[in-house]
């Protein structure tokens, strides 16, 4: 479902787009099972639904844990190399945010 070209896009915009409970039993449904954002990430389609679902509230922490646990997966393919990267990215700049927070707060 979420590799191919429309219904990815469309899962994309209801995971973006809907009321906060229907975007929850969409995330879950996803997460459900083991490996599925992994795979899904890995694909040219579906990395574009792995980007709208690390947006939906209560389900980050859920699917940043999965993306850790895929990492050696996903270092090795084209799409889930870039979504690494953006996230190690996402990450500095929340480091560097907190960073500079605590020196201009001392």
């Amino acid at each position: 479902f979420a590799k191919h070209r429309y219904a990815a896009l469309v899962l994309q915009h209801a995971l973006l787009q809907c009321a906060p409970a229907e975007c929850g039993a969409l995330a879950h449904g996803l997460m459900a099972q083991a490996g599925a954002v992994v795979s899904v990430a890995c694909h040219a389609c579906g990395v574009h639904v792995i980007r709208a679902l690390l947006q939906v509230p209560g389900a980050t922490s859920l699917a940043v844990q999965q993306i850790c646990k895929g990492k050696h997966r996903l270092r090795k393919d084209l799409y889930g190399s870039q979504l690494l990267r953006e996230l190690g990215e996402a990450s500095d700049e929340a480091r560097a945010t907190r960073a500079a927070a605590a020196v201009g707060g001392a």
